[in-house]
């Protein structure tokens, strides 16, 4: 790749994690569709990276990778305020699952830290791993944060054998719900599977015998999480401690640090800190560390967090509480006023998820084509001015960038 260059046009790295979408005519699967003029892969699809993360790094035309581009081109690429860093400070991805991810929660920077000095391998970034996910089509779900005491006492009742596996958690409601809670949370991820299945298969046969039409969200997860990943997995559980919650397109999910969540099904675009540290409790066939995961959680009760969209002009920008990211979505027509992008955004990933537009800067110009994405360097912008975008018809653009300058740690 040329260097010096206003444009790095870039492919994502694919994963094909099993819980991934097997739909060709899925999110993915068209993003694909439209980058190869036809010809895609076989799934799983799972998630579509845009960024230089070294477990995912995007492609160039020329078949190197982005993260050795950037190795070479630090001050022109990320530009003066983050050439130190080194790498970009955000990671954008297309997510689309057809089963549930695990249970899950990421560490803010100091215990990022410690556990990469500790366990490279089960966690290789020091650094935090704060995310937004947005939906992206209709259909998708998520556990996400601890429900109210007074949710947590009512799955008690309706569920007599949640006593079994969550012991103390009837004393959420005496004032001390935090300790309750973790003491709960922490029996019933170190229970034995073979305690665990017992009371499973008695909650799972108790449901099934229940008229279908009649059953809730969380039980008909809870048949699922049982069939998915047995009896003996705590995190089959989580359906009645976690909250249960549904999207449509364009509304968001904001997890920081601590807070445990598991996305369940449906097309996302997900951005985060340039990070791959996940810890995870259940619901999973991959590491799992139930001792870090019990330690770590909050266990703040109630709604989780969303990122409410502001509306300027024909974006719509979701900036959370974190330095590391924000993301931009964009719809034009032919009628749409060109965008500017501000500074502040740079370096700019620009993915076309549909229509072709045109990206100017000073004298320099590239058409972003459908399912393309393209790299806009901070460089340029810094020297010679803002970049431009320039709709020709109907498109539909995802851009991410650094977010404001705020603290991190959170």
């Amino acid at each position: 790749m040329t260097e010096g260059s206003a444009f790095y046009p870039v492919f994502p790295a694919l994963k094909d994690y099993s819980w991934g979408s097997n739909d060709p005519d899925g999110a993915i699967g068209d993003i694909l569709r439209k980058n190869t003029e036809g010809e895609i892969p076989p799934g799983p699809y799972a998630e579509l990276w845009y960024g230089d993360h070294p477990s995912g790094p995007s492609l160039l035309p020329d078949g190197s990778n982005l993260r050795e581009q950037i190795e070479r081109e630090k001050g022109h690429i990320l530009g003066s305020e983050f050439a130190d860093g080194g790498k970009l400070p955000y990671l954008l991805k297309i997510l689309e699952s057809q089963s549930p991810l695990s249970i899950q929660a990421h560490p803010d920077l100091d215990l990022a830290r410690r556990l990469h000095d500790s366990d490279p391998d089960h966690y290789p970034d020091a650094n935090h791993k704060p995310e937004i996910a947005i939906c992206l089509r209709p259909g998708f779900g998520a556990m996400a944060g601890f429900r109210s005491a007074n949710e947590l006492i009512a799955q008690l009742k309706q569920y007599p054998e949640l006593n079994d596996v969550l012991p103390g958690l009837q004393a959420a409601s005496n004032g001390n719900a935090r300790d309750a809670l973790k003491s709960a949370f922490a029996a019933l991820y170190r229970m034995p599977g073979d305690s665990l299945a017992a009371i499973s298969q008695k909650l799972y046969q108790r449901i099934q015998k229940s008229p279908q039409e009649g059953r809730t969200g969380t039980e008909i997860y809870f048949l699922r999480f049982c069939d998915l990943y047995g009896f003996e997995d705590p995190g089959v559980f989580s359906i009645f401690l976690m909250n249960l919650v549904q999207f449509r397109p364009g509304e968001s999910l904001f997890m920081g640090a601590r807070e445990p969540h598991a996305y369940l099904q449906g097309s996302i675009i997900e951005c985060m800190a340039c990070s791959d540290n996940v810890v995870r409790g259940g619901l999973t066939s991959k590491f799992v560390d139930v001792d870090t995961l019990v330690e770590m959680l909050h266990y703040g009760r109630g709604p989780p967090d969303r990122i409410e969209p502001q509306h300027v002009g024909g974006t719509v920008r979701y900036v959370p509480p974190v330095s590391d990211f924000q993301v931009w979505t964009a719809d034009f027509d032919r009628d749409s006023n060109p965008l500017q992008l501000p500074l502040e955004i740079f370096p700019a990933m620009a993915v076309s998820l549909s229509g072709q537009v045109e990206i100017q800067q000073a004298q320099n110009s590239f058409s972003l084509q459908p399912g393309r994405a393209v790299l806009l360097p901070r460089g340029p912008a810094e020297k010679d001015g803002p970049f431009t975008i320039f709709p020709s018809g109907k498109a539909k653009l995802v851009i991410s960038g650094p977010g404001p300058k705020q603290p991190t740690n959170l």
